[in-house]
């Protein structure tokens, strides 16, 4: 029991922020028109990057991100998450 509450505690903050991070998102998708597959393909062009490189820094085929550059698919929260980090940029930056 001990052992499950350590994991517990370790885990909750995560999933505490990532679930708010996507209710967030969920009322943003309803309510504003997000450019998020215009704003990651200009970031990456502007980085000098491949799709086929991107995808290989974040461990996708390069199939993932060309669907996301067209808006056929959105990436998941740790995706983004990741994306914000290689191109330095904030959440809103990359959605809005």
């Amino acid at each position: 029991m001990q052992v499950f509450l350590k994991i517990f505690q370790k885990i909750a903050p995560r999933f505490l922020v990532l679930f708010v991070f996507y209710q967030i998102l969920w009322y943003y998708n309803g309510m504003i028109d997000i450019r998020f597959a215009e704003n990651l393909k200009n970031l990456r062009m502007e980085s000098g990057l491949t799709q086929k490189k991107l995808a290989e820094m974040i461990g996708v085929d390069q199939r993932t991100v060309s669907a996301w550059e067209r808006g056929t698919s959105q990436p998941s929260l740790e995706m983004l998450a990741l994306l914000c980090e290689i191109f330095e940029e904030n959440f809103d930056g990359l959605l809005a």
